[in-house]
């Protein structure tokens, strides 16, 4: 075992935990009905270093939150703002009122502050455990510390290029603080939880919540007469997952008296399969608070919530990982010398474009056959089943094919849209359109592509246009119909925060009025283009509630939802936990644009 001053020990175990920091966040966001947003999981994967083999996990598990009990809520809300960190979500719990807070650059797992209101009665000022910060400026956070009401029992000393210092917060919590040139403010790389067997509590973290060891240590403090006395041990674990902050198991050798028992802690876990993570917690022989049910707790929005405490009575609560995000970067044009990079305030994009379809399992076919897509999921949603499609190049977004079951009638064949596709070679893509019934026009040159317009199995417009950076093909934009062009392009740009690409006159042979449209692009440079389209050839179109909806993937799904709301669109529903198990915890919610077209609002994952 590696035995280390106190100082030594700050810098190395907070030098372990660079880098195992994804759960970001994000600013406070506004929900416009409907309970409490549950946290959305911004874990991202972590880069690696160089010639590291990639992580793996049996079960995906990372720790996104770790939770302290506070004695009062509202105090220690104003000390950890003035460290910098930020406000996510406020949830009334069963039992307890929790605030979420996220780390000021948005990395590492989120601190969840609580009080119990089931009339217990907790000790909040005896936690054996720390929170570990790593800040751009030790010696200003120590002073933002002690200013805010907390207390700084080591002043920030020089260590190996290095101030490292420790401090307690208003409950008493041990705060150790160490500086690293790469931070912009701060975040929390590390949680620990006191345990009374330290070698028996490894195990159970390594063996059954798929944690690692990174480091074990023995840490010593300066005993005031130039030498040092021991203070505890330490294990720091890290996921396997490569995701969230690190864990840290620590075990008093002071002397001093410690109740590691049944403190007011938790640690949040996010994992693949939450029962079978519980089955393995039960087998361990650990206690099972809640089963891998839907909860009932309305603040959870029906999400499976399961929690189990360890052999100290520390709370673990787990949530489903949400999917992974496919959505890859589209490769944006070269801007202009000189031009600026595209922005973005809500970091929007559609990550994937549903169309209602009369047979789920013939348009799927069609789909796959004709342009290569492959099938990613099924999902049974509420009041309709989904087909999850990605394109063969894995680039643009998804495509979701979707029958409703709530008992309405839909008309599935009057979509007045398109979906485009970029594809290798225009004219083996429309034999096989056509193959399957598609009826393609012959490809035309334009622009130095050919250009080709079909219909899938409900007559959905489709057009194949050639792409030389195109392995087979993908979706490259999807188009929906509005019943008045300029005004749908306002809401679109100014308030779903998309940017106009071009305004076209699409005529057809021979040189007739066919369509009007605008083609918009994401400012985050991410997902397919949107384009809006009104008919000029003068055939009657329903403009109005068609079986389309758009996917849009947002860093504050609830700012997101209120920005619709402000300006008088429906809102049918603000973003909450999803109740859909595929889903995970992501946050869902549903608006209209003014032509009733479908807009599900979803947290991003990053």
């Amino acid at each position: 075992m590696k035995r280390l001053t106190v100082w030594s020990t700050a810098a190395v175990s907070l030098a372990l935990c660079l880098g195992l920091a994804g759960c970001g966040g994000s600013d406070d966001e506004t929900l416009v009905a409907g309970p409490p947003e549950l946290v959305a999981d911004p874990c991202p994967v972590l880069a690696l270093p160089a010639g590291a083999s990639a992580p793996t996990s049996a079960t995906g598990a990372y720790l996104c939150a770790g939770g302290v009990g506070v004695t009062n809520l509202e105090a220690s809300v104003t000390f950890y703002k003035a460290l910098g960190m930020k406000e996510k979500a406020r949830l009334k719990r069963a039992g307890r009122d929790e605030v979420v807070m996220v780390s000021a650059d948005a990395r590492g797992s989120q601190l969840v502050l609580y009080t119990q209101t089931d009339g217990t009665t907790p000790n909040y000022q005896q936690n054996p455990g720390k929170i570990v910060f790593y800040v751009k400026d030790a010696t200003a956070f120590s002073v933002a510390l002690t200013a805010a009401g907390g207390t700084l029992s080591s002043p920030p000393v020089p260590y190996q290029g290095r101030m490292v210092g420790f401090g307690r917060d208003l409950d008493k919590n041990l705060v150790e603080i160490a500086s690293d040139a790469t931070v912009t403010h701060s975040y929390i790389s590390a949680f620990g939880v006191g345990v009374a067997d330290l070698e028996a509590a490894k195990t159970f973290y390594v063996d059954t919540l798929d944690m690692k060891v990174l480091v074990k240590l023995s840490v010593t403090k300066p005993n005031g007469m130039g030498g040092t006395t021991p203070w505890y041990d330490e294990y720091i674990l890290q996921s396997t997952a490569g995701k969230g902050s690190a864990v840290v198991l620590m075990q008093y050798t002071d002397g001093l008296p410690k109740n590691y028992a049944n403190n007011p802690v938790k640690l949040v876990y996010r994992v693949d399969d939450p029962a079978a993570y519980m089955q393995r917690i039960a087998t361990s022989g650990k206690t099972v608070v809640r089963q891998a049910v839907p909860s009932s707790e309305p603040a959870l929005g029906g999400a499976v919530a399961p929690a189990a405490k360890d052999a100290d009575g520390t709370l673990i609560e787990i949530f489903k990982s949400p999917q992974v995000e496919a959505c890859a970067p589209l490769a944006a044009p070269v801007p202009a010398s000189g031009a600026a990079a595209p922005v973005s305030a809500s970091g929007a994009y559609m990550c994937s474009a549903g169309l209602g379809v009369s047979n789920l399992e013939a348009s799927a076919t069609f789909y796959k056959t004709a342009f290569g897509m492959t099938e990613r999921s099924r999902i049974t949603r509420v009041g309709r089943n989904e087909i999850v499609l990605d394109s063969a190049d894995r680039r643009g977004s998804q495509l979701v094919l979707f029958t409703y079951t709530d008992g309405s009638s839909r008309n599935y064949k009057q979509t007045p849209g398109k979906v485009v596709f970029y594809v290798k070679d225009t004219a083996v893509t429309v034999a096989a359109v056509n193959a399957l019934g598609g009826q393609a026009s012959v490809p035309v040159a334009y622009q130095g592509r050919q250009v080709s317009f079909g219909q899938d199995p409900d007559g959905t417009l489709v057009e194949i246009t050639s792409e030389p950076t195109a392995v087979v093909a993908y979706l490259s934009a999807y188009g929906i119909g509005v019943s008045n062009l300029e005004a749908a392009k306002d809401f679109y740009v100014n308030t779903l925060d998309m940017k106009v690409l071009i305004r076209l006159s699409v005529t057809k042979a021979p040189n007739t009025p066919w369509y009007d449209e605008y083609i918009l692009t994401s400012k985050a440079g991410r997902g397919s283009a949107i384009v809006l389209m009104t008919y000029t050839d003068g055939s009657a179109k329903n403009y109005a509630n068609n079986p389309v909806k758009l996917g849009m993937r947002v860093n504050q799904p609830g700012a997101y939802a209120r920005s619709i709301y402000d300006i008088g669109k429906p809102v049918l529903s603000a973003p909450r936990a999803a109740p859909e198990a595929v889903l995970g915890d992501a946050l869902v919610g549903y608006a209209t644009d003014a032509d009733g077209s479908l807009l599900e609002i979803l947290s991003s994952p990053n």
